[in-house]
């Protein structure tokens, strides 16, 4: 692939991954935000985060990890997104209760791999100096506690690995959640607080960067007999204002010294920026269809040409005896869709 397309990609998922946080230029404030991604075919299909529902998809342990319960006990799950081009990323997790108590913790491992291709490297002259590749890991230990049969608590460290030609940064960031699970209600909640840490080695010839803090809170109903679950996730509840200045070219403004102003959004713009929806059908235990709407994705990277289905997500899940497979696919701006498949295991099941 030629040195400028390779150019594009990069810009491309920067902009991608920087999304969710951008205000006045926000995504350029933090350091690793991979560690944001949808870590499942789930959480993909369902407009970003899935912090407020605790069943067989173990993968909600890495966005929330207070979710985790002893239903997750010998479970693995595996998960792989082939994103733009070349540029793909990889989740794998699996979760242990080492007691029979039944308020005993439960914890889990997880390990996330993204790889952004193969790159040609030049130096100020133009001379070509050969390929490099550009990566980045990341390793965490998940743990939760019931309180009660409601209530429960957990936590994450995570230690970040990057490696972007010969430049090498590191961190560690911790994860604090609560879960709150009415089972007769149908009624979920959960809060989190995701990526407290520090860029504990910094890229070469730069300073230390923050790493992308969130907070997360998100409201889960299936009303009483009802084939479907609906959810309300409020993200980057740390920052008020997600939207950042710039001038519409479709819809120029000119002040008194004949000067072109930014763009005025409205209140009612930035609070649902911080809003994402979605929704569960459940057609049976086996068999799943979703569907969730991201409206900051969408103001952020839909076009003022054509809007398509930016911002929107769906996808399905279905059992095939032991094994769960999932699908989400979520789409970014038209034409551009990121794929998720995800196999989920009961390891219990295969030892009967």
């Amino acid at each position: 692939m030629q040195a400028k397309n390779k150019l594009r990609i990069v810009l491309l998922l920067f902009t991608l991954v920087t999304y969710k946080t951008n205000n006045a230029q926000l995504g350029g404030g933090a350091v690793y935000r991979f560690i944001n991604l949808e870590p499942s075919a789930r959480a993909a299909a369902m407009g970003g985060s899935v912090i407020s529902l605790a069943d067989v998809d173990l993968a909600t342990a890495q966005m929330n990890p207070a979710t985790l319960s002893k239903i997750h006990n010998n479970n693995l799950s595996m998960n792989f997104n082939n994103y733009f081009k070349d540029i793909s990323y990889g989740y794998l997790s699996y979760a242990k209760k080492f007691s029979d108590k039944e308020n005993a913790p439960i914890f889990s491992s997880q390990i996330m791999y993204m790889n952004y291709g193969q790159f040609d490297g030049y130096d100020p002259t133009g001379i070509f100096t050969g390929k490099f590749n550009a990566s980045d890991m990341l390793i965490a230990f998940s743990a939760a506690k019931p309180l009660n049969d409601k209530f429960s608590y957990g936590g994450s460290f995570k230690f970040i690995y990057s490696v972007l030609e010969a430049y090498v940064g590191t961190g560690i960031a911790f994860d604090m959640g609560g879960f709150y699970n009415d089972t007769a209600k149908n009624l979920s909640m959960g809060l989190v607080f995701k990526n407290a840490g520090y860029q504990t080695i910094a890229y070469r010839n730069t300073g230390r960067a923050p790493l992308p803090f969130e907070i997360q809170f998100a409201i889960s109903k299936k009303p009483k007999n009802a084939p479907f679950r609906l959810t309300m996730l409020l993200h980057n509840l740390q920052k008020p204002d997600l939207t950042y200045s710039y001038i519409d070219p479709q819809n120029r403004k000119i002040n008194d010294r004949g000067e072109f102003v930014d763009q005025e959004i409205s209140i009612a713009s930035k609070a649902f920026r911080h809003v994402t929806g979605n929704v569960e059908i459940i057609l049976s235990e086996n068999f799943q269809i979703r569907g969730g709407y991201n409206h900051q994705r969408r103001r952020e990277l839909g076009t003022a040409v054509r809007m398509g289905v930016a911002g929107f997500s769906w996808g399905c899940s279905f059992k095939i005896k032991k094994i769960r497979l999932e699908y989400g696919s979520a789409a970014f701006f038209p034409g551009y869709n990121s794929n998720m498949f995800s196999v989920n295991l009961n390891l219990n099941e295969f030892y009967r």
